[in-house]
């Protein structure tokens, strides 16, 4: 969440034709105490444009824009405060800050806040009070908080009464908004008949839209819709496409669903070597199944194989490391 509060600026300069400001002409401006200035230096600074990143510097620029009252800055700087690896946790000024922002209706601050509150992170956890923060954001037509309170409806978490409707009603807002994990949360409500009328095609539809998005769960529930034909006639070679698109990109299930697949030479070639490797990276994924899986095959494999297999699955997890 660090890129989307502190990017808000830049994205916000983007989609007004405008190019991002100059970094020696906006400094000028920034030390002659322009604070709009000071947070888009902060912004540089935090994102490491135009020069090394800089989180202490990040820091000192977005401060003196937020003891202006710039309410970006005062979001990007609790934003620093709370979430940022690089930068020592400081919950007080987070907080501070933060507050500050949300009190203006800045709902990136608000849906920080309401993190915090929901984790306990440097604060004692208050269920109601994340909700409400939550909702103070989703006012302002932020997707995100669409989505939350949505899984917060479809979970029951924080103490909020679970209702599948009211969740599918949040997710058609955030999908409305192409919030990805949104549709793939909308579309399995769609294909269960829970909250909605029970709809495969739809459901299947709105997989296919989080998958060509490169949303890995729509490319996993994609491909399980093409091998199991709900929604869509059945194809195994299709689902096996999918189902690698999302093993790819590191769900663990899809790769043992991709493993069991070469194993069966459904989909795909049987092809042994790729059966034990996509299922041994599925287990090093914490998929539980895998091991015992694991054991199944090598029973019927010779020690090539299965050496070949573990170099397999070693080259595998290299290519995907890179991505």
């Amino acid at each position: 969440m660090r890129v989307t509060l502190l990017a808000a600026g830049l994205l916000h300069w983007a989609a007004a034709g405008a190019d991002i400001p100059d970094f020696v002409a906006t400094k000028k401006a920034a030390e002659e105490g322009d604070a709009r200035a000071q947070y888009q230096i902060g912004v540089f600074f935090d994102r490491g444009i135009g020069r090394p990143r800089d989180p202490k510097e990040a820091a000192f620029w977005l401060t003196r824009a937020a003891e202006q009252g710039n309410v970006n800055a005062q979001a990007a700087l609790g934003q620093l405060y709370s979430l940022d690896e690089d930068f020592p946790r400081d919950y007080e000024k987070a907080l501070h800050w933060l507050k500050k922002a949300a009190a203006q209706n800045e709902p990136r601050a608000q849906m920080l806040l309401g993190q915090m509150y929901a984790k306990g992170s440097g604060v004692q956890a208050d269920g109601e009070r994340a909700v409400s923060y939550f909702e103070s954001a989703a006012k302002s037509d932020l997707p995100e908080a669409y989505y939350v309170l949505g899984e917060l409806r479809r979970t029951g978490a924080l103490g909020v009464k679970q209702d599948p409707a009211i969740a599918a009603s949040w997710y058609e807002k955030a999908a409305a908004k192409k919030h990805l994990s949104a549709i793939v949360q909308l579309a399995y409500l769609v294909r269960r008949g829970h909250g909605v009328p029970q709809d495969h095609k739809r459901a299947t539809n709105l997989f296919r839209e989080a998958a060509e998005a490169g949303n890995p769960e729509g490319q996993m529930a994609l491909g399980a819709s093409y091998f199991s034909g709900l929604g869509v006639n059945e194809d195994h070679v299709e689902a096996a496409r999918w189902m690698e698109k999302a093993a790819l990109q590191g769900l663990a299930l899809a790769q043992f669903q991709l493993g069991s697949y070469y194993y069966r030479g459904v989909g795909k070639t049987l092809n042994m070597v790729e059966a034990f490797a996509w299922t041994a990276i599925s287990g090093m994924g914490g998929y539980e199944e895998a091991e015992s899986t694991l054991e199944l095959m090598r029973k019927g494999m010779t020690a090539e194989q299965i050496l070949a297999g573990e170099a397999r699955a070693a080259e595998l997890r290299a290519l995907m490391k890179k991505k």
